[in-house]
């Protein structure tokens, strides 16, 4: 059976100071849907991204800069839900949520890289004894009745957990709050196949 591990959407995190927060909003998906509405960063390949500077929904320059640390699959789903719902929709659009980089535990298509099973992030450049949240939402608009549910590690100082299952998803999402960088002021960012998974 087929384990496809529906993985990262798009990750809002928000360090929080106490002037109040910084929002950066990112998307994971085709290259032709980049999310051109607000100022957001588009990361468009899950097997060769250039390390990149981020900027936040003012579009100021952070500081931070995201890498790929673990390859996604090479192919992207572009079969995302079209009509987000409350809460994914009160902080991203159609844009963001149609399309997301995936693994598997097996050959899926016709695709080069297989045998996926995690991928993930590091975020770098962060500010030691700050705290950042994340917000993650993943959607496979399919009828197959399959859980595509996803296990998120994020890790800095300590490691947090959460999961979500991406079939037919239009409004859940997984939150992580209150992760402070580890000694390097980093933070990573791991997914894989929940328990529950089927697909």
């Amino acid at each position: 059976m087929k384990k496809i591990t529906q993985l990262l959407l798009l990750t809002t995190f928000a360090c929080t100071i106490t002037y109040g927060q910084q929002i950066t909003l990112m998307d994971f998906g085709l290259p032709s849907q980049p999310t051109t509405i607000g100022n957001w960063n588009n990361i468009t390949s899950g097997t060769s991204v250039t390390p990149l500077g981020l900027i936040d929904n003012t579009g100021a320059t952070t500081g931070e800069v995201l890498t790929l640390t673990d390859a996604f699959d090479d192919d992207i789903n572009g079969w995302g839900t079209l009509t987000p719902g409350s809460p994914a929709s009160t902080w991203a659009d159609a844009q963001a949520t149609r399309d997301n980089l995936f693994g598997e535990n097996v050959d899926f298509t016709d695709t080069t890289l297989s045998n996926e099973p995690t991928g993930g992030f590091t975020l770098s450049g962060l500010e030691a004894g700050k705290y950042y949240s994340f917000k993650i939402f993943a959607s496979r608009m399919i009828g197959d009745g399959l859980n595509r549910e996803t296990l998120y590690t994020i890790t800095g100082a300590a490691a947090q957990t959460a999961t979500l299952d991406a079939t037919n998803n239009t409004t859940e999402v997984a939150t992580i709050n209150n992760v402070q960088p580890d000694g390097s002021n980093n933070i990573t960012i791991e997914a894989t196949t929940g328990t529950n998974n089927t697909a």
